[in-house]
């Protein structure tokens, strides 16, 4: 997916900027960031729900939640368990978080520690 490379691209050489030109970039990172949530947001209406970290070789997938009625929970893995999860009470603050942790959406064909 373009959008994800580009975001990736732009968080790994945000660094070496200064100026108006970080902030440019960092304007600019906010769009797709709020573009991409869009994506996730539509992946999970569509009834997905793997994820997948680059950078932390964790995954994770959506569930309703087991903690607290009406919530949905986000938890993820890495190869030795269980790291964590969240909860929204819906699925745009949901695709908000997973966007904010660096997960991207990952089919499940392509899943190596849940599956």
């Amino acid at each position: 997916m373009e959008l994800v490379s580009e975001i990736q691209h732009i968080r790994s050489n945000i660094s070496n900027l200064e100026g108006e030109d970080l902030i440019q970039k960092l304007f600019y990172l906010g769009t797709l960031n709020e573009q991409y949530e869009q994506v996730i947001l539509k992946y999970l209406l569509d009834g997905n729900k793997t994820f997948k970290s680059s950078s932390l070789k964790q995954e994770g997938f959506v569930s309703v939640s087991a903690k607290a009625n009406n919530l949905y929970q986000f938890t993820y893995f890495d190869n030795k368990g269980a790291v964590g999860d969240m909860l929204a009470k819906d699925f745009e603050t949901l695709a908000k978080k997973i966007n904010n942790m660096g997960f991207y959406i990952c089919h499940h064909d392509d899943l190596e520690i849940l599956y």
